[in-house]
């Protein structure tokens, strides 16, 4: 029979220090004319502001479609689509109904608690092939790890 022991071991935690310990470096003399001022920002106008990838999509969908003058990329786009899903592509057929009717919902069970039974019921199988004991041997030592387990075994 495998011994589990059911003393708690103690693990010193060391603390750790404030990282902050100070500037690097002489700090700079008063009257110092490139110092940052109290209650000043060092950049009052912060980050640039940039396009994102969305925004030049959606702008160069805007534009005209070369040769046709009452035509834009994104109708050019949403015909190509069409006839697609008219010859028969199945991801062309999906993508205008996920567009225009919205994504179906997909329900989602969860039950915890046949999760945790598994678990357990996982638990006592390979407790029960690794220290060569029995079942009752390796609920009792699990028992001694996770009190509240008897409420998820069968």
């Amino acid at each position: 029979m495998a011994k589990v022991s059911s003393k708690s071991t103690t693990c010193a935690v060391k603390q750790r220090r404030n990282s902050a310990k100070g500037p690097k470096g002489r700090p700079f003399e008063k009257g110092n004319p490139h110092a940052f001022k109290r209650g000043q920002s060092g950049n009052p106008t912060g980050r640039p502001k940039s396009q994102t990838l969305s925004e030049d999509l959606r702008a160069r969908l805007k534009e005209q479609y070369p040769g046709k003058d009452d035509t834009t990329y994104g109708q050019m786009l949403a015909h190509k689509l069409v006839d697609l899903a008219i010859e028969g592509d199945i991801y062309a057929i999906k993508e205008i109904f996920d567009r225009t009717e919205g994504k179906p919902r997909q329900t989602v069970d969860v039950n915890i608690e046949e999760r945790k039974r598994a678990m357990v019921e996982d638990a006592i199988a390979c407790l029960m092939a690794q220290a060569q004991i029995s079942r009752d041997e390796a609920i009792d030592h699990l028992m001694l790890i996770v009190p509240e387990m008897d409420r998820w075994m069968n």
